[in-house]
């Protein structure tokens, strides 16, 4: 990236300064039956579709949403990817400028047991502190080896 435009997300897009940027994915696991009880999970992929501009509507794509050094997908267990240390888990999505909105997506789940975020949600926060948070709906909101993908519907604003 040029000097003035100092800051390069993963998708190598160069952020200029005062852009709202994707900084964080949220859930928390109402019930993990038959998920692994360790550090090393296997979790899910986001694919998310931001808010329509002039240039088209931006999208990206995480890895494995997994943290190695604890476990992520047990019951009752907050979640969240944020910032340079989960960059490689966040993948394109890190620092991603969507708009400042998820308007849909997918979900795909790579684990050998059925997940359920607690009220089938998951939760988008950006880099301006004044912008709302996002949270979208899974749908089916349980995931397991035979159903394996979800839409994310029904986004809109949140206020934690």
């Amino acid at each position: 990236c040029p000097p003035d435009l100092n800051l390069c997300n993963s998708a190598h897009i160069c952020i200029s300064p005062g852009t709202t940027v994707l900084l964080a994915i949220e859930f928390t696991t109402a019930k993990c039956e038959g998920c692994p009880q360790s550090n090393e999970e296997p979790g899910i992929i986001l694919h998310l579709l931001g808010g329509a501009s002039m240039t088209g509507t931006p999208e990206c794509t995480t890895n494995t949403l997994d943290h190695d050094d604890k476990p992520d997908y047990e019951n009752g267990v907050t979640t969240v990817f944020t910032g340079a240390k989960d960059e490689d888990a966040l993948g394109s999505c890190y620092l991603m400028p969507l708009q400042q909105k998820v308007t849909g997506g997918s979900v795909t789940w790579n684990g050998a047991g059925t997940w359920t975020p607690k009220d089938g949600k998951i939760m988008f926060s950006w880099t301006d502190e004044n912008a709302l948070s996002y949270r979208c709906t899974l749908q089916p909101a349980t995931l397991s080896p035979s159903t394996k993908f979800a839409q994310l519907q029904n986004c809109e604003d949140y206020m934690p």
